[in-house]
């Protein structure tokens, strides 16, 4: 199983009014991302990282997320489309004032 390993030197995240429409979150560092994003109305999550080199969609329900004290894993059980060779993401957090609980929260939520 192929795992991608981004260590995040700052998280970006759309500002709370926004997300009832987009709700968009990202992992940045030295000119490189990884981004998670779902449309209010949209059952899917969509996976980027960096300029759309590598893409995955898939159903927040074929999607789990597990946050660790520095770290969070992020498991795609099945892919709708996408043209990256991983399916698990390993995500190096900095201290961060975002409560990513919150927004993971948000982002499996189903409506």
């Amino acid at each position: 199983m192929n795992t991608l390993l981004f260590t995040c030197e700052e998280i970006d995240l759309n500002p709370r009014t926004y997300w009832g429409e987009l709700l968009q979150i990202a992992f940045v560092n030295k000119g490189q991302y990884f981004s998670i994003s779902r449309l209010a109305y949209e059952e899917e999550l969509y996976f980027e990282c960096n300029e759309q080199t590598h893409y995955i969609y898939a159903l927040c329900k074929d999607v789990v997320f597990n946050l660790k004290t520095s770290a969070l894993h992020i498991h795609i059980t099945k892919k709708l489309k996408g043209n990256c060779p991983f399916s698990t993401i390993i995500v190096q957090l900095p201290p961060s004032s975002v409560n990513l609980e919150e927004v993971l929260q948000q982002l499996k939520k189903e409506e």
